[in-house]
């Protein structure tokens, strides 16, 4: 009975988690270049599973982690010029407090000194560091050249990664790539000047998955008081001796 009780619970975690990042992806729906988080279930011989305990008779132990889905978003018309949005693989590079970080969201303002910056005021890069604009209406190609008046002024950079599941998000739309994970120049992309990539998030999948969700936490729940009654039924009423 405890073994059930344990499988039944050890079932319920990753259900509480899947709600977790549902809540999260539902509350970042409307934030451009979001990326949402989901479950990877993997199915694990017994030689690469976790230890577990020596009375468990698992043949297929089961994994789910947490992944972000870097699947394209829908891109919303803004005709805001400095309103960039990417199509394909790559991110643009952000210099912030806390280190180069990367992004799919190109909401780009100039600050009171003219240079390019995103929402929370920090710089974006291009190819030689800082972007300084004299006025807020340049022409950004599908390459990323910035130009004002015909004049090339600077080069958005944009990058890409070989296995961006290694990369960390430290919030909604900012990511941190790990020691060893190199950067490189994303050739097969296109940026898009009056445009944002909206978040990947879809409300009615979402909705879908957290009732699912919830009906096997539930379902996790049910049986564990089963087992509890039958449990303490066999305790203190089957073993009693007369």
């Amino acid at each position: 009975m405890i073994k059930g009780i344990y499988t039944a619970a050890s079932g319920m975690v990753p259900r509480a988690l899947q709600q977790e990042l549902i809540a999260n992806n539902m509350a970042n729906s409307a934030t451009a270049g979001f990326k949402r988080d989901r479950l990877f279930i993997e199915h694990l011989d017994r030689s690469s599973a976790k230890p577990l305990p020596s009375d468990y008779q698992w043949q297929q132990p089961m994994v789910e982690e947490p992944y972000i889905d870097f699947s394209q978003g829908m891109l919303e018309k803004t005709d805001k010029p400095l309103d960039v949005a990417l199509e394909g693989d790559g991110f643009f590079v952000i210099d912030t407090e806390n280190g180069t970080r990367y992004t799919r969201n190109g909401q780009f303002h100039l600050n009171s000194i003219g240079m390019l910056v995103n929402m929370r005021g920090e710089v974006v890069l291009s190819d030689t560091g800082p972007i300084i604009l004299e006025n807020n209406n340049p022409n950004i190609d599908a390459n990323g050249n910035i130009e004002i008046d015909g004049e090339a002024i600077s080069r958005l950079q944009v990058v890409r990664f070989d296995n961006p599941q290694e990369l960390t998000k430290t919030d909604g739309v900012h990511f941190a790539a790990p020691d060893g994970l190199i950067a490189e120049p994303a050739r097969e992309v296109t940026v898009r000047q009056g445009f944002l990539e909206q978040s990947n998030v879809e409300i009615l999948h979402q909705m879908v998955d957290m009732i699912d969700g919830f009906r096997q936490f539930e379902l996790g729940q049910k049986v564990i008081q089963t087992l509890d009654y039958i449990n303490n039924k066999a305790v203190n009423e089957v073993g009693r001796t007369r």
